[in-house]
């Protein structure tokens, strides 16, 4: 299956390296699974920093995934490396539901590309084979 994915196109930087200003608009482009995960649509975001309200509304929560990301842009800008790495982030999806994300990022000229493993299934994953197993268990028991 496809997974979530956002490409982000600064206006008028010519590399990502160029100081860029979040507020101003963003083309940002979201693939059809990240509207069918996280449930926000392309007329939903206007900048950058619309974005990351949206995505991250605890003002302190965002300043850490901002400062974590810059952290992780900076050292790959360092190595001369595209790819940025990945970090684990919650991203509050447009219904309000909270979903742990992968979430993997690349610079390719100006633009960002980010891909998003949904985690939130996976962590849950060990509590539902628990939860099985304990009604497979009562229903032998009832039997």
């Amino acid at each position: 299956t496809p997974i979530p994915m956002e490409i982000t196109q600064y206006g008028d930087a010519d590399s990502f390296s160029d100081e860029i200003d979040f507020s101003k608009p963003a083309s940002i482009y979201f693939n059809e699974k990240f509207t069918d995960v996280f449930g926000w649509k392309q007329k939903d975001i206007g900048s950058m920093d619309d974005l990351l309200s949206k995505f991250y509304p605890d003002i302190k929560y965002r300043k850490d995934v901002m400062k974590k990301w810059d952290q992780l842009v900076k050292k790959a800008h360092k190595s001369g490396k595209k790819h940025i790495g990945t970090m684990e982030v919650k991203i509050c999806c447009k219904n309000g539901e909270f979903k742990l994300v992968e979430t993997s990022q690349s610079i390719i000229g100006s633009r960002q590309i980010f891909t998003l493993v949904d985690l939130s299934q996976r962590k849950d994953k060990p509590n539902q084979t628990k939860a099985v197993k304990k009604k497979k268990t009562n229903v032998k028991k009832t039997s």
